[in-house]
């Protein structure tokens, strides 16, 4: 998200080593649905909430299919 939007503050360290700890994976055929990723800190951890917004409309399913066939 930070490469398609610019935001580079999604990139930033949430953890107290100064790394980034609160993320998320998603698989190929979800990657054109990812269409939001925002975290908030909150006061009773260390790591960050985060939400994720998908468009079911925009998975590529063709991405789910094994290449053989």
């Amino acid at each position: 998200m930070a490469q398609r939007t610019g935001d580079t503050s999604l990139l930033g360290a949430t953890g107290r080593g100064r790394c980034r700890v609160d993320q998320f994976w998603i698989t190929p055929p979800l990657v054109p649905a990812l269409t939001d990723y925002e975290h908030h800190a909150h006061p009773y951890s260390d790591h960050h909430l985060i939400l994720t917004r998908l468009d079911p409309t925009l998975v590529d399913l063709n991405a789910a299919l094994p290449e053989w066939i």
